[in-house]
């Protein structure tokens, strides 16, 4: 029983613009699976490399594909039209990761993918502070905004993945927080409740599928 939920990417413009070296160690983390199961030939020739190929597979996921691989694409696809290459090298350089050249966003994020994937779920989770659809209010009871420590971080994590999982929403949170002008805020990175789906194959057969979508909620110390 397949549990993943793929997002598909398709845009082979983009794809062509990426730095040819730091797409192909990309890959290469994948070149089993890219080699073995999907037939993609690691052609290390710029000319001859087979982009439609790879397109083509990351429109067609299947059980086996590492989410990774999908996902990693996807999130340098969106953030290099929201991201300036300044935020990237302060996030690099607090990791202590300094690029040997001057890149373009779209090349920058790919390097931090490889080196720093850690950084690029930040930044993505950091849009969403902009979409929330409504907010519920509380007051302190102490100063506001709170000092936070990556240590309180990951407990308000662990006592919240204890929570979720007893409503049938899973575990895996992530919360995230973000020092701006109006105080701190918290984005919290949760699933929902399992759904299931069915696909339909190219041979006519149909295949039961279940995931657990994902959401975001906010809250904020103003």
């Amino acid at each position: 029983m397949a549990t993943n939920h793929f997002r598909r990417f398709s845009d082979i413009a983009f794809l062509r613009r990426l730095n040819f070296e730091l797409l192909l160690t990309f890959l290469r983390q994948f070149e089993k699976y890219l080699t073995q199961k999907r037939s993609l030939q690691f052609d290390e020739n710029l000319l001859t490399f087979q982009y439609h190929h790879l397109v083509e597979i990351l429109l067609s996921p299947d059980s086996d594909m590492p989410m990774e691989l999908v996902e990693g694409l996807y999130f340098v696809h969106e953030l290099a039209q929201k991201t300036s290459v300044e935020t990237l090298y302060k996030h690099l350089e607090k990791a202590g990761i300094i690029p040997s050249e001057h890149l373009p966003v779209e090349d920058l994020l790919l390097l931090t993918l490889i080196e720093k994937p850690d950084i690029l779920d930040y930044l993505h989770a950091e849009l969403y502070l902009v979409r929330p659809k409504k907010f519920e209010t509380f007051f302190c009871r102490n100063d506001c905004p709170p000092t936070i420590t990556d240590e309180a971080v990951t407990l308000v994590e662990e006592s919240l993945n204890e929570w979720f999982s007893t409503q049938q929403k899973g575990r895996g949170v992530k919360v995230f927080h973000f020092h701006r002008g109006d105080g701190i805020w918290f984005l919290v990175q949760r699933g929902q409740q399992l759904k299931c789906d069915f696909t339909h194959e190219d041979n006519g057969n149909s295949r039961r599928i279940v995931y657990r979508p994902g959401t975001f909620d906010v809250l904020c110390f103003l």
